[in-house]
């Protein structure tokens, strides 16, 4: 959606329903359960201002999932940027902040036969970036169609 010219809010996500099957070749399955309905959601909004920066908020959210070998859990997390342009918009800075509340931590549980490992991730966060990139063309295609010769006439004698 873009509620003025200035704000771009963008929203979705996927929802579904699954069932894990295993025969005796597959590995061991958990027995408390191997369907799921499972979503995640993602949202980003844009603002440009009229100074020429722009501003990008983006958040996401992975629901809980079953594997065939075992389980993960529910994370969410929040980024933002904002990125200013340069002359002419050849030269960009960009500062960017990841997880900004620190919310990305999951676990998974991984079971087998006569096993059952139990992991968690969380990272360091939040964490800053800093980037600068410069164009040094901007490659834009020529507008005409394939197959069209453009002639010029001089105006003398003689025609083209």
């Amino acid at each position: 959606l873009e509620f003025f010219k200035w704000w771009n809010f963008n929203l979705s996500g996927n929802a579904f329903y699954y069932q894990l099957e295993a025969n005796d070749n597959n590995i061991f399955i958990k027995n408390d359960g191997n369907a799921q309905f499972r979503w995640d959601l993602r949202l980003n909004n844009s603002i440009k201002f009229k100074w020429g920066s722009r501003l990008q908020l983006m958040g996401f959210y992975h629901g809980p999932a079953i594997t065939p070998q075992g389980d993960r859990s529910e994370f969410f997390f929040v980024n933002a940027g904002i990125k200013q342009d340069f002359f002419q918009r050849k030269l960009s800075a960009t500062f960017s902040i990841r997880d900004i509340f620190g919310t990305m931590k999951h676990s998974f549980t991984s079971y087998g036969e006569n096993f059952m490992t139990d992991l968690e991730f969380e990272r360091d966060t939040p964490y800053f970036t800093i980037s600068l990139s410069y164009k040094i063309n901007n490659y834009k295609q020529n507008r005409r169609s394939p197959g069209t010769m453009e002639m010029e006439f001089d105006g003398g004698e003689g025609g083209m």
